[in-house]
């Protein structure tokens, strides 16, 4: 007669717990996943911070992926409209616009030849905290198909 009597004690399920467990799990559940969607959420711009950046006029502004590039005297060479394909820890790419001014008759004129150039930043230092590119590679064709590339550091010869 043991074996038809109900059980009791450790041995029987408490269906009144089984409930409160599973709620338990699904707080657990919800905990986690909204704490890896907020890691993830606000770990975005911390990453974008670290990334190197390209300064202008000494260490006065900077930027990271910027539309124009200017590096020559008085704005006499720089590249526009530009386009980034990459910008990492260990490079940037990108294509746009290289403008020279070609000072006929005078600087001041204004006559610029335009070409189609890319533009490569590599190698780092850091300042103020933050890493910032010390190497440019610039790639160009003038009109008569004369490929040109040209390396530029950034402690001799761009301000």
């Amino acid at each position: 007669m043991s074996e038809n009597r109900p059980l009791q004690g450790f041995d029987a399920p408490r269906p009144e717990h089984r409930g409160r467990t599973q709620a338990v799990s699904m707080r657990r559940l919800a905990f986690v996943l909204a704490t890896i969607v907020a890691a993830l959420w606000f770990a975005a711009p911390a990453g974008a911070s670290t990334l190197p950046r390209f300064y202008y006029s000494g260490f006065a502004s900077s930027h990271i992926r910027p539309s124009a590039v200017y590096w020559g005297a008085g704005g006499s060479l720089f590249i526009k409209s530009l386009n980034w394909h990459y910008w990492t820890n260990a490079s940037a790419y990108g294509r746009g616009t290289r403008w020279s001014n070609t000072c006929d008759p005078n600087c001041g004129a204004g006559n610029y030849l335009r070409s189609p150039a890319s533009i490569m930043f590599w190698r780092t230092r850091w300042h103020s905290g933050h890493r910032y590119w010390i190497r440019m590679t610039v790639r160009w064709v003038t009109r008569d198909g004369v490929h040109h590339k040209h390396l530029y550091r950034y402690d001799t010869d761009w301000p």
